[in-house]
């Protein structure tokens, strides 16, 4: 779990009389879901199992970027030796956006989830969030959430022109969309930068079944 450094917040004026190191972690959470909210991406470290369709062709592409594979299965039962497959996890060039695995010789066979991917992935560097990001959540703390913590009786409200929402409602599947640089106005130049420099789309999504 990645949280934030209660040391690096002491120095930055959370005394220890006003913040406990319960209330910083628990807004360091709520920070950290806000941010993979904004940026529509998951910044923390998973050993997980992926099903995949295989395409017919070599190139098996995944939507969350590569840290390393343990194995690749297809068809259930054929598993590929490392040998057999390239993966593009580098970091120069940046393989984050487009990350994707490349057969050595033949094809991965088309098919509904036949292409078992089992490994370790995340939106992270070295392990931990990216630098500029753990900046961000320190200020969000700043802008957003100490009010909170102090126990001010401050109403914050969330100001929003009605011409950025939209909502709509698809097999019954309802939601609003939040135009992502309207919201990033609420914050300072310096962060709604950075949020949106790792941010992937264009929109943010809020929606359920109705």
């Amino acid at each position: 779990m990645l949280e934030f450094n209660l040391d690096v917040l002491r120095n930055r004026g959370y005394d220890t009389d006003t913040f406990t190191d319960a209330d910083l972690l628990d807004a360091g959470e709520r920070i950290f879901e806000v941010i993979s909210l904004f940026t529509n991406r998951d910044f923390e470290l998973k050993s997980i199992t992926m099903n995949l369709d295989g395409q017919g062709i070599s190139e098996l592409y995944l939507p969350i970027p590569i840290i390393s594979i343990t194995s690749i299965t297809e068809n259930g039962d054929n598993l590929l030796e490392t040998a057999d497959y390239v993966v593009y996890n580098r970091g120069l060039p940046d393989d984050k956006e487009k990350p994707y695995i490349i057969k050595t010789s033949g094809v991965f066979p088309k098919g509904n989830q036949n292409i078992e991917v089992v490994g370790t992935f995340g939106w992270v560097e070295g392990g931990m969030k990216p630098g500029p990001l753990m900046e961000v959540a320190y200020r969000l703390l700043y802008l957003m959430f100490q009010p909170l913590l102090e126990g001010s009786d401050l109403d914050i409200e969330v100001p929003m022109n009605p011409n950025e929402i939209k909502s709509e409602t698809r097999d019954r599947w309802s939601y609003s969309k939040y135009n992502r640089e309207s919201i990033g106005s609420l914050f300072d130049n310096f962060v709604t930068a950075i949020l949106l420099k790792f941010s992937k789309g264009d929109d943010i999504l809020f929606g359920g079944w109705v």
